[in-house]
């Protein structure tokens, strides 16, 4: 289905944006290193606005979907994960 790949990609693309606004608006301090606070939130931002759009411009055009039970054991991990 290229349609999950899409929304996919425009999530990510859209939580990517809001990562990187929310990196622009920490304050620095006047100890800072050179390189500074902010540059490892706009590379994890603009790695992750670099796969949104290709999975927005290039989907798969036919993807392999896991077996119903490979969801449970997804599900079951996160739950756990969670608790």
């Amino acid at each position: 289905m290229i349609r999950s790949d899409r929304i996919l990609g425009l999530v990510t693309v859209v939580a990517a944006l809001a990562f990187i606004v929310s990196a622009a608006q920490l304050e620095t301090s006047f100890l800072t290193d050179p390189v500074g606070s902010k540059t490892f939130p706009y590379l994890i931002g603009g790695i992750s606005l670099l796969c949104g759009l290709v999975f927005l411009f290039r989907p798969d055009a036919d993807p392999q979907w896991p077996a119903l039970k490979s969801w449970l054991s997804l599900a079951l991990a996160a739950v756990v994960l969670m608790a």
